[in-house]
């Protein structure tokens, strides 16, 4: 029972935090989505293959620094935290020590 409870807790959770992102202000989403693409623009070609999604867990900063929790691959994960972590974000509207999980498909051109 414990176990069920848990697992249903984590999935709430999950869902919450996808909603949370989704729900911020459309007018800042895509100043936020270019920063962040500028931010993993020099993604490590060997690594990726035609197309590659890897899913970050982030939250910011009181000082706008995004802090990256988590990604969903192993082999990015360094590369994510490199790219992100400590980086100002300006001009956004986000919540401060919320946690947000942005999906990003990284593509070779």
């Amino acid at each position: 029972m414990k176990t069920l409870l848990k697992s249903t807790l984590v999935l709430l959770l999950a869902f919450t935090l996808q909603v949370t992102f989704a729900s911020e202000s459309p007018t800042k989403k895509p100043e936020v989505y270019e920063q962040l693409s500028n931010y993993l623009q020099d993604f490590p070609t060997d690594l990726v293959g035609s197309d590659t999604e890897v899913r970050i867990s982030f939250m910011i900063t009181s000082e706008s620094e995004i802090v990256v929790l988590k990604t969903s691959s192993e082999e990015l994960d360094k590369f994510v935290k490199r790219s992100l972590n400590y980086k100002k974000l300006v001009n956004h509207d986000m919540q401060v020590n919320t946690v947000y999980v942005l999906p990003v498909k990284l593509r070779q051109l």
